[in-house]
């Protein structure tokens, strides 16, 4: 048998095994075959002129051959090159193996020079069988099992390509000693079998590493989205506490207010009566008016908090402007909102009566951002660092409880890229927080309101 008849027959094998692998990983059932065989038979063709030109187990060749036959594959299989690229290593590092195998199997049985596995004759046939047999078997069988494509879908896939890229480099330079080496002793046949072995080790350890940083990261997406769901969860159960809240303080109230009027209409005392009718209507007019937003949950968490900033008797100005449609979630504003003017609101609270308490929030889009800028008046005994920000920090006598405004406000800024700012000025504390937005903007009500307590 001629030299480039075994090159042709062997290429053909490599290319239609690591076609098979392809298409068992992506599970295609509907290949277009006229078309396949028309360009598996170029790329044999090709594959074998390189070979020829540069002969057998040389990198420049090996590296023609991979590239063109990824962009081969990913034309067949219509999937995008950077994913064909990340499964035809893998592919070519199980043939690697499978070969390596094959080839220090044969070398220890019949006791022959690892270069004769690269010439023509018996032995590289039966290299061929053996490799080829056993990698065809792997993928009929096993690969499913495997289930490869689930360790693909990380943010880590970089380094599983740059470590596949080392794996493949450790590997081909194994083989590429067998045209070298020569096995005169005992000793140099351990250390040829070694050598083969570490290179399969070195695989199985790639493989079991990359699957404890996968497994780890799918903890940690796990773990992320629970925080997520705490932090909302969190945000509505205090929502609702806040509703309850103003809902039994405006009946309390309710209950004072018809009690007095009883008296006075009892006592007959009808002027002040109609006075004392007039100041109830003013104070509850002020307390129901809603801040119109277009936004139901925004609309919904600014009343409430506009009637507890009333109620500490807080200035609050409140000027929104913001596209109806935005690619950040509403729930997550909200969030963002509400942390802000409960600490606000917190801040004034201690300050004596007697002087300014005042809470400004302003919502805007500056071009493809959105930005939210809040300033309150506080004490100046109270000094807050930027560090205090995921220290819980709190001026509540009950730490454990409190303290996560910040936190929460900086969790979900950190999710959407965005960037957050905090100054203390000493009787005033601010917070710039700037979000780029994404996707189509749809401008349409414009509210601007301002409530005073």
């Amino acid at each position: 048998m001629d030299l480039t008849i075994m090159n042709i027959f062997t290429n053909i094998l490599d290319t239609v095994l690591v076609f098979y692998f392809l298409v068992r990983i992506f599970q295609k059932k509907n290949i277009n075959r006229k078309n396949s065989v028309m360009f598996l038979s170029n790329l044999v063709i090709f594959n074998t002129l390189i070979n020829h030109v540069f002969g057998l187990a040389n990198s420049l060749g090996f590296i023609a051959i991979f590239i063109v036959s990824t962009i081969v594959y990913s034309y067949l299989l219509d999937e995008k090159f950077p994913k064909i690229l990340i499964y035809s290593i893998l592919a070519t590092i199980f043939m690697f193996i499978f070969e390596l195998t094959a080839a220090n199997i044969i070398v220890l049985v019949f006791q022959i020079q690892p270069s004769l596995i690269l010439e023509l004759n018996i032995y590289r046939i039966l290299g061929i069988i053996c490799s080829k047999g056993g990698f065809y078997l792997f993928i009929k069988y096993l690969i499913r099992k495997i289930n490869i494509p689930l360790y693909m879908k990380t943010s880590s896939i970089k380094t599983i390509i740059l470590i596949g890229f080392f794996n493949i480099l450790v590997i081909y330079m194994t083989l590429t000693l067998y045209k070298y080496i020569m096995v005169e002793s005992v000793t140099a046949y351990i250390y040829l079998i070694g050598m083969g072995i570490g290179a399969i080790i070195f695989s199985w350890i790639i493989y079991s590493t990359s699957k404890k940083m996968i497994y780890q990261y799918q903890q940690e997406m796990i773990w992320k989205v629970k925080e997520e769901e705490f932090h909302k969860k969190d945000f509505y159960i205090k929502s609702m506490s806040d509703i309850l809240y103003t809902i039994r303080s405006q009946r309390h109230d309710l209950n004072n207010y018809l009690s007095t009027l009883y008296g006075l209409m009892c006592l007959g005392d009808f002027d002040d009566a109609k006075a004392y009718i007039t100041k109830i209507n003013d104070r509850v007019s002020n307390m129901n008016k809603i801040i119109e937003t277009n936004h139901p949950v925004i609309t919904a968490l600014v009343s409430i908090k506009k009637n507890k900033a009333f109620e500490e008797n807080i200035d609050m100005e409140l000027e929104i402007d913001i596209p109806e449609e935005l690619s950040i979630d509403f729930v997550d504003i909200s969030i963002i909102i509400g942390n802000i003017l409960d600490n606000a609101i917190e801040a004034c609270t201690l300050i004596d009566k007697k002087f300014e308490r005042k809470v400004y929030l302003s919502l805007n889009m500056e071009e493809t951002y959105l930005i939210i800028q809040a300033n309150n008046t506080k004490s100046q005994k109270i000094k807050l660092e930027t560090k205090d920000i995921t220290s819980r920090f709190t001026t509540k006598a009950d730490k454990e409880s409190h303290g996560f405004g910040l936190g929460n406000i900086e969790f979900i800024v950190n999710q959407y890229n965005g960037i957050m700012k905090i100054e203390d000025l000493g009787s005033e504390f601010r917070v710039n927080i700037r979000i780029p937005m994404e996707g189509d903007l749809r401008y349409e009500v414009q509210s601007t309101a301002y409530v005073k307590g």
